[in-house]
């Protein structure tokens, strides 16, 4: 893994188990140094563009724009990667 772990010598066993029908992915990493063995987890979920801003917007967030990656490429539907681009929704005072 070439040395992103730890600085010295170690062997790193990776796992992924992917869970498609809630779209989300396990990665396992087990570090084995001389002292300590570490495992890391990451959970890793996978929207579509309709449920990021619904979460987003659930949240109290107003998606302002949608991108195709964090460069600020157009937004292509066929490719599973975007990005967007929300602020807080600021509450109405008075009335």
């Amino acid at each position: 893994m070439d040395g992103f772990w730890a600085a010295g010598s170690y062997v790193g066993i990776h796992q992924t188990v992917r869970y498609d029908e809630v779209r989300v992915v396990s990665d396992r990493d087990v570090i084995v140094e001389p002292d300590p063995i570490r495992t890391v987890h990451d959970w890793l979920a996978h929207f579509t563009l309709e449920q990021a801003r619904d979460e987003r917007e659930r949240a109290g967030f107003e998606v302002l724009e949608v991108h195709g990656d964090l460069t600020g490429a157009p937004y292509e539907p066929a490719s599973s990667a975007f990005a967007l681009v929300a602020t807080p929704v600021r509450p109405r005072i008075g009335p």
